[in-house]
């Protein structure tokens, strides 16, 4: 308890005395009034003192945390030898090939567009993306992720089927929003144009 009063007066002087210095420099050099100056000095002290005990937390907290890595070592030590952990990281490196099949899913579903759920998916935009937020309902940050999806033409979304709908009101967790914006209708405007 004593530790935390040092602390608490440590941090109450170091605060004073920067609301001090910031209130004589106000109102010598920043030609503020008395009660401007005192207001800004408050507001830095309160700064430095929040500054100061994060800082002053830190630095009490790191030797109980040098303490706990100081006695846990004995114990894993006992633990890491019969497990062969070496394996299991070995293992790790077989996820790299998934990637690519990502990729070659990327590649098959343009085929595949309009029969199944999914619809057509680019790997990336055919020229220059359209701007798919000049469609109502279509802002940055879901424009972002249709493209994400690989949906980056009018055309794309002017050629939605029911079904691809439906796959992509799962992909961007809303339902009903491309019915309600008619996303399909305002494609095929700008798609024509």
């Amino acid at each position: 308890m004593e530790n935390k009063d040092v602390n608490v007066q440590q941090i109450a002087i170091i605060a004073g005395v920067a609301a001090l210095i910031a209130l004589i420099a106000l109102m010598a050099i920043g030609g503020f009034g008395f009660w401007g100056a005192l207001l800004i000095a408050i507001l830095v002290g309160i700064v430095v003192a929040i500054i100061v005990y994060f800082a002053l937390q830190g630095k009490a907290e790191a030797p109980g945390a040098a303490q706990v890595t100081q006695t846990a070592p004995s114990e894993p030590a006992k633990a890491a030898t019969p497990e062969p952990a070496a394996e299991p990281a070995k293992e790790e490196p077989a996820p790299a090939p998934e990637p690519a099949p990502a990729a070659e899913k990327k590649a098959e579903t343009p085929a595949t567009g309009g029969d199944g759920a999914e619809p057509e998916l680019l790997s990336g935009p055919d020229g220059m993306p359209d701007d798919l937020k000049k469609i109502r309902g279509i802002g940055p940050g879901l424009e972002q992720k249709l493209n994400g999806l690989g949906i980056f033409h009018f055309r794309q979304i002017a050629a939605l089927t029911p079904a691809n709908v439906e796959w992509l009101d799962e992909q961007l967790s809303f339902k009903g929003r491309i019915e309600r914006d008619e996303w399909i209708r305002q494609a095929k405007e700008f798609a024509a144009k």
